[in-house]
């Protein structure tokens, strides 16, 4: 996550509550380490010219954006899921 990221991030959250924009930040985090184990796999077994390895970057904005979008549309709160649990 880079700088660029964290002023996106800044920007994304006037438009959210804290709740969602923390639910989004997990959403994105999940989504792209989902997205990016998925591309590593795939690249390995179809044995690519590209050496993709744990070190390969990709960008996180799109993932931020679609894990905020999609924490406003379901109005998740993760501080009420962790109160599920307990």
């Amino acid at each position: 996550m880079g700088l660029g990221d964290a002023k996106l991030l800044v920007g994304l959250g006037l438009l959210t509550t804290v709740a969602e924009g923390l639910s989004g930040l997990a959403f994105a985090f999940w989504i792209g380490a989902l997205v990016s184990l998925v591309h590593l796999f795939s690249e390995r077994l179809r044995g690519g010219a590209k050496k993709i390895t744990m070190k390969s970057e990709i960008p996180f904005a799109p993932f931020l954006i679609i894990g905020i979008i999609l924490a406003m549309f379901l109005k998740s709160d993760i501080f009420s899921l962790s109160t599920l649990f307990s």
